[in-house]
């Protein structure tokens, strides 16, 4: 019981910032740029893989897997594949954005923050969601 309590937690706080930087991404909702601002924001920036090669495909991407990845996670829906999914997102964030000259403190731009949900992610690959999900294994 204190398990399936411990991972719906684990859930929840990886879900809803996921869910909401996703939202703030497509939508432009909670002071979010929107897809148009994001796709243009992403073509601006010297991102390797971004700056020459499909960056819209790459900012509507990211957008899609941070806001559905977010909602499966918690609402308990294929939690390993989204878990994957954002984990792999993350791994590229680290990689592209956030290592680069900038460190691992969140206030430098830093991948601390990503580092913390990535973290998050491999424990619900390795253990699955918990039973208070609302698909069952």
């Amino acid at each position: 019981m204190s398990t399936d309590l411990s991972f719906l937690i684990i859930r929840i706080s990886l879900g809803l910032p996921l869910i909401l930087h996703g939202a703030q991404k497509l939508f432009g909702l909670c002071n979010g740029s929107g897809l148009k601002n994001w796709i243009d924001y992403i073509t601006s920036q010297n991102i390797p893989m971004t700056s020459t090669k499909f960056p819209k495909f790459i900012a509507i991407l990211a957008a899609l897997i941070e806001f559905f990845g977010g909602l499966f996670i918690l609402f308990g829906i294929y939690i390993k594949y989204a878990s994957i999914a954002v984990a792999l997102f993350l791994l590229a964030a680290i990689k592209m954005v956030h290592c680069e000259e900038k460190g691992y403190f969140l206030q430098n731009g830093g991948f601390e923050y990503c580092l913390t949900l990535l973290l998050l992610c491999i424990v619900l690959i390795i253990n699955g969601g918990g039973s208070y999900q609302l698909q069952k294994n």
